[in-house]
């Protein structure tokens, strides 16, 4: 009989910063999540000028979050990523 051919196997993850991404979407979710709760929550409350004003502070907070997380992931994918060697001409 012959043996059976053997299966392949999952590579294996490095444990340093394996979840750095995982954790930032994480933080992410939660951001957006927390600023449409904001969102809502003012809208059902009356419409006056301190809503209007959180509405806007709520919009801005969230535009904030998204250029600051942003900018730090594009750092991480910068430092994690190995650059091109570059052919001698």
């Amino acid at each position: 009989m012959s043996t059976p051919p053997r299966t392949p196997r999952l590579p294996s993850r490095s444990s340093t910063n394996d979840d750095s991404y995982t954790w930032l979407g994480v933080i992410w979710l939660v951001m957006l999540a927390g600023g449409f709760l904001a969102l809502v929550m003012t809208i059902i409350s009356l419409f006056n000028l301190q809503v209007l004003g959180a509405i806007l502070g709520v919009i801005g907070l969230n535009v904030a979050g998204y250029i600051c997380l942003g900018r730090l992931v594009a750092k991480r994918i910068a430092e994690t990523t190995p650059e091109p060697e570059s052919e001698p001409e």
